[in-house]
């Protein structure tokens, strides 16, 4: 079934509420064959933005190394931004080229270990929940301090 189809299926349960045996037994496993579309969805999606980010890459060196691909050529815009433009069909598109952020040169992830070796003054520390903390608090010691735990619901296939 295509997602369109399982999407409109939904909606009309949502519409109508799952309030009686029939809507509830159509709703369980449509739950899963909308996570299974969802999911093939986002796979295409990204193939899709995965296409369009290496034809901007080619399209953009192309422009910059042939400066009569632009109309108005590669020019200074403010520190270390250049912009360019090019009319094609009707569509004036612009080309930005600028720093963009800062990676690692071996390619590797921003990990804790790497991010300590780096000189004082250009990382932070970061304040996170440590969820084991609360494990033994009773609900009226998380609203003292403006924290609550709400109930969590989810279905999964047996095996």
């Amino acid at each position: 079934m295509k997602p369109s189809e399982i999407k409109k299926q939904a909606d009309a349960l949502i519409e109508g509420g799952v309030q009686r045996m029939e809507s509830y037994r159509a709703a369980v496993p449509l739950v899963f064959a909308l996570r299974d579309a969802a999911a093939t969805v986002r796979q295409f999606a990204k193939a899709l933005e995965a296409s369009a980010d290496e034809l901007s890459r080619q399209a953009a060196g192309y422009a910059e190394e042939h400066p009569t691909a632009l109309d108005t050529p590669l020019s200074e815009a403010r520190d270390g931004v250049r912009n360019g433009t090019v009319e094609i069909g009707g569509t004036t598109y612009r080309l930005t080229v600028s720093p963009d952020r800062i990676r690692r040169l071996d390619g590797g992830n921003m990990t804790q270990q790497f991010l300590k070796g780096l000189p004082e003054g250009w990382t932070k520390a970061k304040l996170t929940l440590v969820e084991g903390a609360f494990k033994d608090l009773d609900a009226e010691e998380l609203a003292r301090h403006a924290l609550c735990r709400e109930t969590k619901r989810e279905w999964s296939v047996a095996a």
